[in-house]
């Protein structure tokens, strides 16, 4: 039974495999500004809403099913890569857009003879992606700003395809809530 995934990776209970996480925290808020006011309070100026943020932590266990190590890896390599993907709980994606793995904390880790890792405590850390940025151009001149913009301007507008795997389980959900 599933109970969640991101990119290849997915929680569940099985017969032979036990893949969960616990700890799971979503960050939601505002983006604001305290804004000074000459001998009262400040105004507080609203300038959006930040990007969510998911993490929680996943126990591994070395088993026949889980080599602690090799889930390490896998897990390093799809954050090293950098490449966002839909972040599933049960059947329901989190967001409408997609999520990065900004990092990994390791705790509570167990050495056996010759050095190998058999359990571990991973904290995996999510942030929403919605669209690529652009680096900021260092300079004041007028000219290196517009050139910053327009460039910004067509990378927003650029579009990232969802992974084969990501529209299977989109269509399997839509299929699920409106029929078909």
């Amino acid at each position: 039974m599933s109970i969640g995934s991101f990119n290849s990776k997915t929680f569940e209970v099985t017969q032979d495999k036990i893949y969960t996480f616990d700890d799971y925290t979503r960050d939601i808020s505002l983006n604001i500004e305290d804004q000074e006011v000459d001998g009262s309070k400040p105004s507080t100026y609203i300038k959006g809403i930040t990007l969510e943020q998911v993490s929680f932590n996943v126990k591994l266990i070395q088993s026949n099913s889980i080599d602690v190590k090799t889930e390490i890896d896998d897990w390093k390599s799809i954050c090293e890569d950098g490449v966002p993907y839909m972040l599933f709980i049960g059947d329901k994606p989190v967001s409408n857009n997609k999520f990065l793995l900004t990092s990994i904390s390791l705790t509570d880790n167990i050495y056996i003879y010759g050095g190998k890792l058999i359990k571990s405590t991973m904290k995996l850390s999510f942030k929403e992606y919605v669209r690529a940025g652009v680096k900021k151009e260092e300079g004041t001149s007028s000219e290196s700003k517009k050139t910053s913009k327009s460039k910004g301007k067509k990378k927003s507008s650029e579009k990232k395809e969802m992974s084969s795997e990501d529209n299977a389980k989109v269509d399997a959900l839509e299929s699920k809530i409106f029929g078909g």
